[in-house]
């Protein structure tokens, strides 16, 4: 069970990472020219076997723009790409990727999906599919803001820190990759437990309703972000 206490753990982790690589990405890391494709093909075939295997787990109105999303993936990415600042992102940032020590302490491991991209990539996916959405409302906006002062905290310029109204439209976009992510396991039965699979949709559709993601699109697809 994620309470604030460990969420603030994790995102103090999510912080220190980021602030090292913060503007000066590693080699190895995805980017625009590296990172393995996914398109609207794979992310359809994919969602329709996870509605198969778990009726009623996406509701109609979510499955239909997410399914809006897929034949406009590229759109998506592009406004990814070109969304600053940018910091190495762990990329798959779900609770069970994440260690408590004995000294109380909170580390990661499972780097495979690195990337460069905006680091509410990281704190979106975690918060989206691992904190109990019956909380997440009430401490969103708290855990959000504690995660931009750690970034100073551990040496970001703070001309550099992203503003808040920056985050929350991303914390509203990112939902689409934290889906796409899910589903994709998902769909593959050797990737990701059905278990996991229905508890993090399931929160995350929650959040992408709560924040009205699919307002967010509509208004990328309208040239607005």
């Amino acid at each position: 069970h994620v309470d604030k206490a460990l969420g603030k753990k994790v995102l103090s982790t999510l912080s220190k990472i980021h602030a090292k690589f913060w503007g000066n990405v590693p080699k190895g890391a995805w980017n625009d020219k590296t990172r393995p494709y996914k398109g609207k093909v794979m992310g359809l075939y994919t969602l329709y076997v996870v509605n198969k295997r778990c009726p009623g787990l996406i509701p109609d109105d979510v499955c239909k723009v997410f399914s809006q999303a897929l034949w406009h993936w590229d759109t998506i990415r592009d406004f990814y790409s070109r969304s600053y600042p940018k910091t190495m992102c762990h990329g798959d940032t779900h609770i069970g990727n994440f260690y408590i020590t004995k000294e109380g302490e909170v580390g990661t491991f499972d780097f495979q999906c690195k990337a460069e991209e905006h680091p509410m990539r990281d704190v979106t996916y975690f918060l989206s599919c691992s904190y109990p959405e019956e909380n997440l409302e009430r401490d969103e906006k708290e855990l959000i803001r504690y995660y931009l002062s750690e970034l100073e905290a551990n040496g970001v310029p703070k001309s550099q820190i992203p503003s808040f109204e920056n985050c929350w439209l991303q914390y509203r976009m990112q939902p689409f990759y934290t889906m796409y992510a899910f589903i994709f396991s998902g769909g593959f039965s050797d990737l990701m437990d059905p278990h996991q699979t229905n508890c993090g949709v399931k929160r995350i559709v929650a959040h992408f309703q709560r924040v009205d993601s699919a307002g967010a699109f509509y208004d990328l697809l309208e040239g607005k972000s």
